[in-house]
C-alpha cells in the first residue's frame, strides 16, 4: 500500500509538471511534424511598468479589438472553427479570457473617450489589469528560415497600405491588371469553392496572370474580371501587403484587399516577387481588412494598432505590447499572412497607408526589427 502511495504521489507530481507539447500546424491547420512547448515561449513575469510611455491610440486599438470581439462570435455562431486558439489553453489561457481582454480594452476606451488621460495609456492602469506573458522567438524555427532572432526577441516586420494611382482602363503606364476572382466561382463561398480543387482559381501561377493569361489572347482570356490596371511592380506590393489604395482619374479613391488564393505555398526567403508563385485574387473593399473568410466577415484594421502573425498556433486575438524605443504599442493579433504558415518568432506590425517607402520608414523608425513583446491578459 504505502509502495503504491509513493508511486501515485511520483504520477501526480510528474503531471504537474510534464511540459505539453504543442504540435505546431500549418496553413489552414494542416498538421507539421513539428512540436514546441509553449512554456518555453510564453513565461508570465512581475511587468515593471514604471517610467513606462504607452505610444497607442486608444481609440483605434479598441475598433480592432471590437471587431475582434465581433468576429471571434460570428465564429462560434457558425460553429467553423474559424477563430483559431492555438496553444493558449497549455498556457492556462482560455477563449473567455482572450474576449474578456478584448471586450475590457472598449470598454475603458469607449468610458474615456473625451477625456484628458486615457487609462490604457496609463503604466498602473496597466499594470494593475493585466497579466503579463514575455513571448522568446522561436529562434530554433527562425533559423531553419534563414532569420536570426536572440535574447528572447521577437522578430518585428512592418507593413502598409500603399498608395497608388492606378486607371480604369489599360494604359502605357497602367498596363496590367488586377483581377478578381473567375468567374465560375463568383457565386461561390469560399467552402464551396475550395471543396473545388479543379476551378481555374488553381490553375495559374503569379506570373502568369500578371503575363496576362486573363487577358486578349491569353489562354483563360475574359474569364476573371479585370478589377483596375495597375503598373506590374504595384501589384507585387499590393501582394505583399494584402491591400493597396488607389487614386484614379478625377481623385476617385478605391481600396483593393486580398479575396482568395492561387493555394500555391509562400516560399521563405525568395525575395524576388516574379519567383513567387503564390497569387492572389482581389476584391474591392470599405477599408482595410484582417483576418477572415469572405470580406464583409473580416477584422477592420486600424493603423498602429493590429499586427499579422501566426494566428493558426498563436490564436487569434491576442493583445501584445510591443517594445520600441520611444515605448511600447499594445496591438491586436488581426491579421494573418503566408509568411506566417508556421511562425513564432514574428509579428508584422501594420502602420497604416502611405505615399512611398521613404514616408513609412519614417514613421515606424521607432520599432526596431527584433523586440522585447509581452502577451497582455486580462485580469
Amino acid at each position: 500500500m504505502k509502495h503504491r502511495s509513493v508511486i501515485a504521489l511520483l504520477l501526480t507530481l510528474f503531471a504537474t509538471t510534464a511540459r505539453a507539447d504543442w504540435p505546431i500546424v500549418g496553413p489552414e491547420a494542416t498538421p507539421t511534424p513539428a512540436v514546441v512547448q509553449p512554456d518555453s515561449l510564453f513565461t508570465e513575469v512581475d511587468m515593471d511598468w514604471t517610467d513606462a510611455t504607452i505610444q497607442t491610440d486608444a481609440r483605434a486599438l479598441a475598433s480592432v479589438a471590437q471587431s475582434t470581439s465581433d468576429y471571434l462570435w460570428r465564429s462560434d455562431l457558425r460553429g467553423d472553427n474559424s477563430a483559431p486558439h492555438g496553444m493558449r489553453d497549455e498556457l492556462a489561457i482560455t477563449q473567455q479570457d482572450v474576449r474578456d481582454t478584448l471586450a475590457f480594452i472598449t470598454q475603458v476606451a469607449a468610458e474615456d473617450e473625451g477625456r484628458p488621460g486615457q487609462r490604457l495609456e496609463d503604466p498602473d492602469f496597466l499594470s494593475a489589469n493585466f497579466r503579463v506573458l514575455k513571448w522568446a522567438g522561436d529562434a530554433e524555427q527562425a533559423r531553419s528560415n534563414g532569420v536570426t532572432v536572440s535574447g528572447g526577441r521577437v522578430r518585428i516586420t512592418k507593413y502598409l497600405v500603399y498608395q497608388h494611382f492606378g486607371s480604369a482602363v489599360e494604359t502605357d503606364v497602367h498596363n496590367t491588371g488586377l483581377y478578381g476572382i473567375p468567374d465560375e466561382e463568383a457565386q461561390l463561398s469560399l467552402d464551396q469553392a475550395d471543396a473545388q480543387p479543379n476551378l481555374l482559381r488553381h490553375a495559374y501561377t503569379r506570373k502568369q496572370v500578371l503575363d496576362g493569361v486573363f487577358g486578349p489572347g491569353g489562354q483563360s482570356e475574359g474569364l476573371a474580371p479585370t478589377l483596375v490596371w495597375m503598373r506590374r511592380q504595384d501589384i507585387h506590393e499590393a501582394l505583399m501587403q494584402g491591400t493597396v489604395e488607389l487614386t484614379l482619374a478625377a481623385g476617385i479613391t478605391r481600396t483593393f484587399n486580398v479575396h482568395r488564393s492561387n493555394g500555391i505555398p509562400y516560399v521563405h526567403g525568395e525575395r524576388n516577387p516574379e519567383r513567387q508563385d503564390r497569387f492572389w485574387y482581389f476584391r474591392e473593399v470599405d477599408g482595410v481588412r484582417g483576418w477572415g473568410k469572405s470580406t464583409e466577415d473580416k477584422i477592420q484594421l486600424q493603423a498602429g494598432a493590429a499586427v499579422a502573425g501566426d494566428a493558426q498556433n498563436l490564436g487569434l486575438g491576442g493583445v501584445y505590447a510591443i517594445r520600441a524605443t520611444d515605448g511600447f504599442r499594445l496591438v491586436v493579433l488581426a491579421d494573418t499572412g503566408g509568411a506566417f504558415e508556421p511562425n513564432l518568432y514574428q509579428l508584422d506590425f501594420f502602420a497604416g497607408a502611405f505615399p512611398d517607402r521613404t514616408t513609412f520608414d519614417q514613421a515606424v523608425a521607432p520599432i526596431p526589427a527584433r523586440a522585447d513583446v509581452y502577451l497582455l491578459v486580462r485580469r
